[in-house]
């Protein structure tokens, strides 16, 4: 059985690819907590391992990535940034399967995107979150 952490670290190899990376400013962050002061666009990579069909010699993660971006002047979320970044990660997301040395996966399935939604923590920021699920042998 694979840990989240092993886990984490393969979708944040995974996802640290040119065609995401050039749209940053930020780093990848592995865990559900963007860290203080980083610079935007950035990501944050979070994720489960889900009970369900967990006797059926694989494992089901369910990941969340979230994009952060600066808001506009004018308070409105950064719509043209949050999508190119999305696109990118939607591309990466959604395969039949990959692996590393430590992880092999035999289906990655991009379930949704949700947002942008304007963070009240930080006034001068908007996320959206990308929902998907790995299938972990």
């Amino acid at each position: 059985m694979k840990s989240n952490d092993q886990f984490l670290t393969s979708i944040c190899q995974q996802v640290d690819d040119g065609s995401v990376t050039s749209l940053l400013a930020g780093d990848i962050t592995k865990g559900a907590k963007r860290p203080d002061g980083t610079a935007y666009p950035c990501l944050t990579v979070a994720s489960a391992p889900s009970a369900v069909r967990e006797n059926y010699g694989f494992q089901v993660f369910d990941g969340t990535i979230t994009i952060y971006a600066a808001s506009n002047t004018n308070g409105s979320a950064d719509s043209a940034s949050l999508s190119a970044i999305e696109a990118a990660l939607i591309t990466l997301l959604n395969v039949s399967g990959w692996a590393d040395s430590a992880v092999t996966c035999k289906a990655q399935i991009y379930r949704g995107t949700y947002g942008p939604f304007w963070d009240a923590q930080d006034g001068q920021v908007h996320y959206q979150s990308l929902t998907f699920q790995s299938y972990i042998v």
